[in-house]
């Protein structure tokens, strides 16, 4: 297998742009676009999804994904605030929709993903420290994670959780039309739909995803990774310090 660079994610994330959160308004209701990391410190949070939910009116909801994943108890909370939400909620997947961003995107009443577009599912990541106890503990949390997000999967496919398990643990990449095919999309976006918010070229070579194992090729970023500065390695450093125990699923 190969080695994760899970680095190479959490940098490129916290030094590039951020994609602030947006909510507009689109040609059957507000469109809310999940376009960064779920996370609370530097990406997309629960809190920001909350406060922008709160001031609409039970209206259709379009939430849009070019996302690489995250927190995963960060994006099962966003998932929860999308599943009280009064009025329908439909799901387009623009670019890319991986790990944690696929439990928000499963809250959604109805799924839908552009030609070119991408998803994929894994088994819940995260970063333990302790003596065996500890990380026995942590084996017993990641199963039970592993438990609920693939009973989600399941529910939305119609598929065993024994078939759901294995997409997961080989880290798998559905096309649009392989998603579709196996339950996990309701269909296309049609032309007349609303167009995403960046260019398509833009939002597929957006994120460093050499954290993940099979990344399709179409999907790899083709800027050469290019070294830190100083100042950007210490502003790393010391949000690394600053960071809780991030859980990536």
């Amino acid at each position: 297998m190969k080695k994760i660079n899970f680095a190479n994610l959490l940098r490129n994330e916290q030094t590039k742009p951020r994609n602030a959160l947006k909510l507009k308004n689109g040609p059957v209701g507000p469109v809310l676009y999940i376009y960064d990391v779920i996370d609370s410190w530097y990406g997309i949070s629960a809190e920001s999804v909350a406060s922008l939910l709160a001031d609409l009116k039970g209206e259709a909801l379009t939430v849009r994904f070019n996302s690489p994943g995250g927190d995963a108890f960060e994006g099962r909370a966003i998932a929860s605030l999308l599943k009280s939400y009064e009025g329908e909620v439909i799901g387009i997947v623009d670019s890319i929709a991986a790990s944690a961003a696929t439990t928000i995107l499963y809250a959604c009443d109805k799924i839908q993903m552009a030609s070119g577009a991408y998803l994929m599912i894994h088994n819940a990541w995260t970063y333990a420290a302790g003596d065996k106890n500890d990380l026995a503990e942590t084996v017993k949390l990641l199963d039970r994670m592993d438990n609920t997000i693939a009973a989600d999967y399941a529910a939305k496919s119609g598929k065993s959780i024994d078939d759901v398990k294995a997409w997961m643990n080989a880290e798998t990449w559905f096309s649009a039309e392989e998603a579709i095919a196996a339950g996990m999309a309701d269909g296309l976006t049609d032309g007349d739909d609303e167009e995403s918010d960046d260019d398509p070229d833009d939002v597929q070579n957006g994120f460093v995803l050499d954290v993940y194992n099979n990344v399709p090729a179409k999907l790899k970023n083709k800027a050469e990774d290019k070294a830190l500065g100083e100042a950007t390695k210490r502003h790393f450093e010391n949000s690394q310090r600053r960071m809780k125990v991030l859980g990536i699923h």
